[in-house]
């Protein structure tokens, strides 16, 4: 029977994006363990082990998380290992090497911390770090065009796969929305029929911009519009960004949504979906937005210009400004744009059930 981990630095992370390749291992007579810094039950695990570790890279308790791991390691002696995130797959190359596992290990980069435009500090801290590691890899998946295109350039004797992101969940989008629960959610966040709403899901962070979004929104008209702007993220500034809002006076613009896995409803009401991020892997809120098709209004990153195409699904914007004249443009010829921007890819590629067989090939490749 052969023995599997995944890591990574949450279970968030394993659930939303990795959750159906335990199932496929499981129903493999597989054993299958998780590894991450929290304790949320997990379908399809067998053990659950509880690191420690914070996404500052050199963390003392990410030392402490890398000897933990290596005595899991040793004890259980694995075929396989999976690991995602960038401090998780850090503390796990780390501990396959101090254990001398002789595990496969794949490594999915969910897009490098350096990158095009990145600060200098990300290239001095982060590349050295991947540069070394990444003699432990036996297969890196990357799944954008620059990330493919650097490491198969820097990493040399290095099989690097590219794959089309994590794949999207199109069984919770096709779900049947029904007006009752429309009316519902429009009547708890004060939206009239008219108004024209334009959602960003992403946890709300630096690296997400929902802060310089709003501190660019302040000065322009939206009050004196019907345009509703969903923020539907998890809270990982602490309220900053709400106490932002209000101090703002944006708040009936500007609507503050918890995290929830349920974005059918909310992809249904929107008009446009908007990502003003600083970097991507390939995004998954992209993917599900081109699936239910809907016009995006997206940043100039990696992994959003993988996905939208300029004419065909959306606009790619270079600021805060731009992207606010687009939504308006956007606004006032909807129904013009609206039966022109269609998904203009191959949405289904993206899929959970697509990129599972091309990650499954390489699970039997290396087992």
């Amino acid at each position: 029977m052969k023995r599997v981990l995944f890591t990574a630095n949450t279970d968030r992370h394993i659930l939303l994006c990795h959750l159906h390749y335990l199932k496929w291992f499981k129903n493999n007579n597989c054993i299958v363990d998780v590894a991450t810094n929290t304790n949320t039950k997990i379908d399809y695990c067998d053990n659950k082990y509880n690191l420690d570790m914070k996404r500052i890279p050199y963390s003392l308790k990410n030392i402490k998380a890398i000897f933990k791991l290596k005595r899991i390691l040793k004890k259980n002696n694995y075929d396989l290992i999976h690991t995602h995130t960038p401090v998780g797959s850090v503390v796990t190359r780390l501990a396959c090497f101090l254990s001398r596992s002789k595990a496969k290990l794949i490594y999915t980069c969910h897009g490098f911390h350096f990158y095009k435009g990145a600060p200098i500090y990300y290239w001095l801290i982060f590349y050295p770090i991947e540069k070394l590691l990444m003699r432990i890899v036996d297969v890196l998946i990357v799944m954008n065009n620059e990330d493919y295109i650097f490491a198969k350039k820097h990493f040399k004797n290095i099989d690097v796969r590219f794959i089309n992101g994590v794949g999207f969940n199109k069984q919770r989008l096709d779900r049947k929305v029904t007006k009752k629960e429309i009316d519902i959610i429009r009547r708890n966040l004060n939206i009239n029929k008219n108004d024209f709403i334009v959602t960003y899901i992403a946890e709300y962070s630096s690296r997400k911009r929902q802060e310089n979004l709003v501190r660019y929104l302040e000065n322009t008209d939206i009050l004196d519009t019907n345009i509703k702007v969903l923020l539907i993220g998890d809270d990982t500034l602490k309220g900053r960004l709400r106490r932002l809002i209000d101090n703002k006076g944006l708040s009936s613009a500007i609507i503050l949504i918890n995290f929830t896995n349920d974005i059918a409803p909310y992809l249904k009401i929107s008009n446009v979906v908007i990502s003003c991020t600083r970097q991507e892997g390939l995004p998954l809120n992209v993917m599900e937005a081109i699936y239910m098709h809907k016009i995006l209004i997206v940043s100039r990153c990696r992994g959003n210009v993988d996905l939208v195409k300029e004419n065909l699904n959306g606009f790619i914007v270079d600021s805060e400004e731009e992207m606010y004249k687009k939504i308006k443009y956007v606004k006032n010829n909807y129904k013009k744009l609206v039966k022109k921007y269609d998904t203009g890819i191959d949405i289904l590629k993206y899929s959970d059930e697509s990129i599972l067989n091309e990650v499954v090939n390489i699970y039997m490749e290396l087992l």
